[in-house]
């Protein structure tokens, strides 16, 4: 049976971008399509991201939020011919 008032895992990935002839990053966190327009709390939490400006106060503010890192990787950008590094993390559902 389940619990309805149990709430599943959620997951986000936060984007780290390097900036060209810089040693600035640009950073970014995507909750999913369907949440990241539908929730301010969400949209308040992206801007916060976006203004932090290095990646391990990011993580650190996810950390605080309640967000565990999974797993980092690289994804190549063919734009800017840079790679852009991905983090997931997870907050455990209550």
């Amino acid at each position: 049976m389940d619990n309805p008032s149990h709430q599943p895992d959620q997951y986000c990935i936060v984007i780290v971008s390097p900036r060209i002839f810089s040693s600035k990053v640009d950073l970014a966190v995507d909750f999913g399509r369907d949440t990241n327009a539908a929730n301010p709390l969400l949209q308040n939490e992206i801007e916060t991201i976006k203004e932090i400006g290095s990646l391990v106060d990011a993580l650190n503010y996810m950390a605080k939020k309640g967000w565990q890192m999974v797993n980092g990787y690289s994804v190549s950008n063919s734009q800017t011919a840079l790679n852009e590094q991905h983090y997931l993390m997870r907050k455990a559902g209550r």
